[in-house]
């Protein structure tokens, strides 16, 4: 064998055991492939999708679709995107292909601005102030204002000085001249300081905003964003194991549902608001997959539709509702509708039915085959509804002090549904019928009169227990 054939073989020996060199290009999308420390994005209606979007104002992206494609596929890093005030003529984005570490959050984050009332000022200091019972939500009241009534419908308060100044804004769902009425159990207090504040970052669209194929265990999170759409849903969601967080957020739609949720994702919307046509806040059962999710310190009022549908609520999900003002115009599903749940604990609702004598406040579908189990707790109300509560089919309920107010029939029991007053007693004012049973109707002093245990059922196996 020559010197020169010796040479080749070596150096084919040493192509096959080279090592591939990483070039910087290649560096470059290995670092687009996932986060490896936080940060931070900027969107602003005065900059440019072609910025790298690392700075506020002009060297901001334009859009937020901008900002979320420069995002790496993987986000193991805490990430916000700050959305500066302005009108954004377009959905939110799909998010699509983002994966979300578990305890990582990707942050969409809106700016709050001064709202400007069609009378009256926007701030002020409180002379009077309630805490939300049974007897309502909680207010307050500035007998210097002159608001014109039901104009900051939509609108947030948010306390500047007093016991609920450490709180995020809180969602007003009607005012008179000098009253605001809003979600709490707390009240604000005499002397507290107060601005009428509401989402500047406004997406304001005829299309869908449609946030799919969000994959990882971490949090999606929405704050402080108007997101409104002339036509049918507001947002759809179908998330994959992601949490949606909806903070603070103004959802609307003119003639459809106003937020769905569907999939093995979570979500939440807390301290919001939900104006819609039908359904306000929709968890739904696509092919039992497993989803889940809740509401609280929120606002939700539909028109023509229940306020909230519960599709289905995982096992693990114990407070699906809780210190929220829900409002609706639905005569076929109750206000609060709830198909499955398993040990729910819902507290602190204050329903209003707009849908005249057939209406329903809270309850399961008639469907037999609708599993569900769960506790109504304190400081609810239902007011203005045909029923106040139906419970039908495989349902067994728990009720604690509710109170009702100008109702045909407080409770409506049939099909093999269970109701359990534990101790306590509701309070029942303008009440047609307090207990129906199967159709038959009962007072509530005919059960408390009973023997231990103080039982009626009715043949089909429904029961009332006190």
């Amino acid at each position: 064998m020559t010197r020169t054939c010796l040479l080749v073989l070596l150096g084919l020996s040493l192509g096959v055991f080279a090592q591939p060199t990483v070039t910087r290009g290649g560096a470059l999308k290995k670092r687009q492939y996932q986060t490896y420390a936080p940060m931070t994005l900027y969107v602003d209606p005065t900059g440019s999708d072609s910025n790298s979007c690392t700075a506020s104002a002009a060297e901001a992206c334009a859009t937020l679709d901008g900002a979320i494609a420069k995002l790496p596929r993987f986000i193991r890093h805490d990430v916000t995107v700050n959305v500066a005030a302005g009108a954004y003529a377009a959905p939110l984005p799909t998010f699509a292909g983002v994966n979300i570490a578990e305890n990582v959050t990707l942050a969409v984050l809106g700016t709050m601005v001064t709202a400007v009332p069609a009378t009256g000022s926007a701030a002020g200091t409180t002379t009077a102030a309630t805490a939300g019972s049974s007897a309502g939500p909680a207010t307050i009241t500035h007998t210097g204002q002159t608001w014109t009534v039901n104009n900051l419908r939509g609108k947030f308060v948010q306390f500047t000085g007093g016991a609920l100044s450490f709180d995020e804004p809180y969602p007003i769902s009607a005012n008179t001249a000098t009253t605001l009425t809003f979600p709490s159990t707390i009240s604000a207090g005499v002397g507290s300081t107060y601005t009428i504040v509401e989402p500047g970052s406004t997406f304001n669209s005829t299309a869908v905003s449609s946030i799919e194929n969000v994959s990882g265990r971490g949090v999606l999170q929405l704050k402080y964003l108007r997101v409104s759409r002339t036509g049918a849903t507001g947002v759809y969601a179908a998330l994959d194991s992601t949490m949606l967080d909806m903070y603070a957020c103004d959802i609307r739609s003119s003639t459809a549902t106003g937020f769905i949720g569907t999939g093995s994702g979570t979500y939440y919307l807390t301290q919001g608001y939900i104006g819609s046509a039908q359904t306000g806040f929709n968890i739904t059962d696509v092919a039992r997959t497993p989803g889940a999710g809740g509401l609280t310190n929120s606002v939700v009022i539909s028109t023509s539709g229940p306020a909230v549908f519960f599709g289905v609520t995982a096992p693990d999900t114990a407070y699906p509702a809780e210190t929220s003002i829900l409002e609706g115009g639905s005569t076929s599903s109750p206000i609060v509708t709830i198909q499955r749940t398993t040990q729910a604990t819902i507290s602190a609702l204050w329903i209003t039915c707009t849908g005249g004598a057939s209406s329903v406040g809270f309850g399961t579908l008639t469907d037999v085959a609708a599993s569900s189990t769960g506790s109504l707790g304190a400081s609810s109300r239902i007011t203005g509804c045909g029923t106040g509560i139906r419970l039908a089919g495989r349902a067994a309920w728990s009720v604690n002090t509710t109170a009702f107010s100008s109702v045909t029939t407080a409770f409506s029991v049939s099909k093999g549904a269970t109701l359990d007053f534990g101790n306590t007693t509701p309070t029942f004012t303008t009440v047609t019928n307090e207990l129906q049973l199967g159709g038959v109707n009962y007072t509530f002093a005919f059960l408390n009169g009973l023997v231990a245990p103080k039982v009626i059922t009715d043949s089909y196996g429904s029961t009332i227990i006190r």
